[in-house]
């Protein structure tokens, strides 16, 4: 009978160890499956992140050209043979443009550093250049924030206060990042700063926006009256050329104002997508698969607009 206890308590504690070792084995398992699903979902953040900020640069030099384009054609109307000033202020100043591509170059820089702490390849240098962009970051002040992004009613002191400690708060990561070595807490860190990063830079678009619907509205309006002011003196050749120019606006106008509609959307997208993050570290990332192909398909389709300006140059 002690025998028979024995051999009994032997086969239990067998038991018990394959069933430990078995959860191992597949602890190992699903870890080893959500590892590189993780780093492959980051990867394709790190990506929209990037798309969607060269986009933003490439808006806001729509955004000047039209502005520019504006102000010429008003000046064309006006033109009475004697005086014309070619010099027209531009809609930004040079410092108010460093401003948002030094943040939007801090968004893509973390995004960047995040997948490469899960192991991906990175096509730029993290280190080229990101302390100092860090320390301006870090160093931006609320009056530089205002003077840079408030140029209408909806953006509040309350909304420059938010974004400059966000903004602050990235540069201060972006020095102190080679001490980073945790995708998961840095995600967690940033959840409350990328949201109000992302905000604020909505609102910004939405004043872009606005300025150019505006400008294109006045360029319509002045080729109009430039027309009308020279149609006599025009010959058909002439006529038909300006005629047909018009009718371009037109086209133009409705192109423009739909990508700006998609980056705020493509914006607020990313937000989106960086606050379900944490997702990729679990077994069911579905959600946040979705939600960065959102991402990346509205980046897409805003880049492939850019394009067709390009090749139509």
């Amino acid at each position: 009978m002690i025998e028979i206890g024995l051999a009994h308590a032997a086969q239990e504690r067998l038991r018990r160890f394959a069933a430990q070792a078995f959860l191992v084995v597949a602890v190992a398992l699903i870890a080893g499956c959500a590892s590189p699903n993780a780093a492959n979902q980051i990867k394709n953040f790190s990506n929209a992140v990037a798309l969607t900020a060269s986009n933003s640069v490439l808006a806001y030099d729509l955004v000047e050209k039209e502005h520019f384009e504006a102000q010429f054609s008003k000046a064309v109307v006006n033109y009475d043979g004697v005086h014309f000033n070619p010099v027209f202020p531009p809609f930004m100043t040079p410092a108010e443009l460093k401003v948002r591509q030094d943040v939007l170059n801090g968004f893509t820089t973390y995004a960047a550093q995040l997948s490469a702490l899960m192991g991906n390849p990175t096509l730029t240098n993290l280190d080229q250049d990101t302390t100092k962009l860090g320390q301006s970051l870090n160093g931006l002040n609320q009056d530089l924030v205002k003077s840079a992004f408030v140029k209408s009613a909806l953006v509040s002191s309350n909304d420059v206060q938010i974004f400059t400690a966000a903004v602050n708060f990235l540069g201060n990561w972006l020095i102190t990042r080679k001490a980073q070595n945790d995708a998961k807490i840095a995600i967690a860190s940033m959840q409350k700063q990328v949201p109000a990063i992302c905000q604020l830079l909505e609102k910004d678009f939405a004043i872009m926006h606005n300025q150019l619907v505006n400008d294109f509205t006045d360029i319509e309006r002045n080729t109009d009256l430039y027309l009308q002011k020279s149609y006599h003196t025009l010959d058909p050749i002439q006529r038909r050329a300006e005629l047909k120019h018009l009718a371009a606006l037109s086209i133009a106008m409705q192109k423009a104002d739909a990508s700006m509609t998609a980056i705020q959307s493509s914006v607020e997208k990313i937000e989106t997508a960086h606050q379900a993050l944490d997702q990729a570290f679990t077994k069911d990332t579905s959600n946040l698969s979705s939600l960065i192909n959102e991402a990346s398909g509205e980046a897409q389709r805003v880049a492939a607009y850019y394009n067709s300006l390009r090749t139509n140059q």
